[in-house]
């Protein structure tokens, strides 16, 4: 047994990826104070790298770390019944993460990965010298919207964050779009309606846009939904005047906001098939001496950028 466990995926996780994960890249995230004691890093990334390699919902990674001794050896836990870390402390160090990646633009796993190719190109002697590349698509988990349906969902979740002054003061325009979701403000529309709902919406986005977004933008970082309008203002709308016009739908290009939960989600179209998302490129070492392969580089773009790629949005 005890030869086997060396032999194990999970012993060589424990020995390439675990022992090499530099807790230093992390210490962004936390005080310089002494507060108190957090999980290790190692073993957060560690299990977040499991988690994906073999697609774990979170309850199951943790049964996995409570229950499987395999898994205990690749995150170098000592004895069964040791668990490193809760559920909320995973949580909390993904929501560092993300807070971190938005405030500077740097994904600290990104790291991770880079530290760890290097270490195994130079442990399994794997030679760089030749490579090849790929793309696959990336579906993003956003809900499909109508157009219609985005602008009135952008609607809802600007009043929502409105004082209670302000929700009082431009009840009158928020009305027909804030008592029910934007699928049932669809759902009871006639096709021929859909136009001059259009053109209502377009006057409600001119009086945000010159009432509200002003005073939001400056409170103290913004408010990020406003952001966001300012956006969809500029993609649907083109102000003369006084005067709202609604661009064509050919006007509108699949660059366009898909969602709000997805601001960097793009359209695409290809061999009749969507994709909502992005696009992942990826290089891997591929010299006919080596024992193994591995991927040295990734990298994501929006997928409507190159040739045969300007589609518009629905």
């Amino acid at each position: 047994m005890e030869k086997e466990l060396q032999e194990s995926e999970e012993m060589k996780f424990y020995d390439l990826i675990f022992c090499n994960i530099k807790e230093e890249d992390f210490a962004c995230l936390y005080s310089e104070t002494d507060s108190r004691p957090n999980a290790p890093v190692n073993c957060l990334v560690s299990a977040l790298i499991l988690q994906h390699r073999h697609k774990f919902t979170y309850e199951k990674l943790f049964d996995s770390i409570k229950f499987n001794l395999l898994t205990k050896i690749a995150l170098g836990l000592q004895t069964l019944d040791e668990v490193p870390f809760s559920e909320e402390s995973i949580f909390n160090f993904q929501n560092k993460l993300n807070s971190y990646f938005i405030e500077t633009g740097e994904n600290l796993l990104e790291k991770v990965f880079d530290h760890l190719t290097e270490n195994q190109l130079k442990e399994l002697k794997i030679k760089t010298d030749i490579r090849r590349t790929d793309s696959f698509q990336v579906a993003s988990n956003i809900r499909r919207y109508s157009r219609l349906q985005l602008l009135v969902e952008m609607l809802i979740r600007i009043y929502r964050v409105l004082t209670e002054k302000d929700k009082k003061q431009y009840e009158e325009i928020f009305s027909p779009y804030v008592k029910k979701t934007s699928g049932q403000f669809i759902y009871r529309l006639n096709t021929e309606d859909i136009p001059s709902e259009l053109e209502r919406v377009g006057k409600v986005y001119k009086e945000i846009n010159d009432k509200l977004k002003p005073k939001y933008e400056s409170i103290d970082g913004g408010v990020d939904i406003f952001k966001t309008f300012e956006r969809v203002y500029a993609e649907h709308f083109t102000e003369v005047g006084e005067k709202i016009i609604i661009k064509t739908s050919e006007e509108l290009t699949s660059s366009c906001l898909q969602s709000p939960d997805d601001i960097d989600a793009t359209y695409r179209k290809k061999n009749n098939k969507q994709f909502y998302g992005q696009s992942i490129n990826i290089a891997e070492t591929c010299n006919p001496d080596n024992p193994i392969d591995l991927l040295t580089d990734r990298s994501v773009h929006a997928n409507n950028i190159g040739p045969e790629r300007k589609n518009r949005v629905h």
